[in-house]
């Protein structure tokens, strides 16, 4: 990636829904996400996590990740993250979840 504004995103709440025909009880649930292998210059923002409180993003996982120019923002993720420059939010550091996921599935995808 190269010359972009933001390199990873994801939004609990957006704030809007396009139509009526919704549960407004109903909590996304993000889980399970890896990102590897990612290389990417002039990023002005590297990532934005913001899960709910009451539904917080799991098993976010970060290898292999360098991007320069850049920042993350986090709340309300839990995660893990190893070879990751700059250096990720501490929510993405406090757990290996991550290696049981990568062996339980027993492959990955780089981007």
């Amino acid at each position: 990636m190269k010359n972009i504004n933001m390199a990873f995103c994801a939004i609990g709440d957006c704030g809007s829904h396009p139509d009526d025909s919704f549960d407004p009880k109903a909590l996304p649930d993000l889980d399970q996400i890896t990102l590897q292998s990612v290389i990417g210059s002039n990023i002005t923002m590297t990532g934005s996590f913001t899960g709910l409180a009451e539904s917080p993003f799991a098993s976010l996982c970060l290898f292999n990740v360098s991007l320069t120019l850049s920042s993350w923002t986090c709340s309300n993720v839990v995660g893990f993250s190893e070879s990751v420059s700059p250096e990720p939010c501490p929510e993405l550091e406090s757990s290996s979840v991550c290696y049981s996921l990568l062996n339980s599935y027993g492959k990955s995808t780089d981007l």
